[in-house]
């Protein structure tokens, strides 16, 4: 009845930079703002140095999040206003007294 332990992951979600700050804010339920705050901070009182060094090893060493299919949406092609293109084989909107 155990569930799968939890694995620290780069977030796909929480994303700013490469996901870290979000992943681990997701594994310590956690806000991500707080986390990146508390990063910054840490990371200008240690020295700039090792604070970025400390997040590059963080980016490669941690596994990003696997994409989760039941949350992500079917491609949507769209114009340049960002309303939904019509397919070429789509007749509802052809007649343009249909737009009036």
């Amino acid at each position: 009845m155990s569930s799968a332990p939890r694995q620290l992951t780069r977030s796909r979600d929480q994303r700013i930079v490469s996901g870290l700050c979000g992943g681990l804010a997701e594994y310590l339920n956690m806000d991500p703002t707080l986390v990146r705050v508390v990063f910054a901070a840490i990371t200008v009182l240690t020295g700039v140095w090792l604070g970025l060094l400390a997040y590059l090893v963080g980016h490669f060493v941690i596994p990003e999040a696997p994409l989760d299919a039941d949350r992500i949406a079917p491609f949507e092609p769209t114009d340049p206003l960002g309303t939904p293109a019509q397919h070429p084989a789509d007749t509802r909107l052809r007649n343009p007294d249909d737009l009036r």
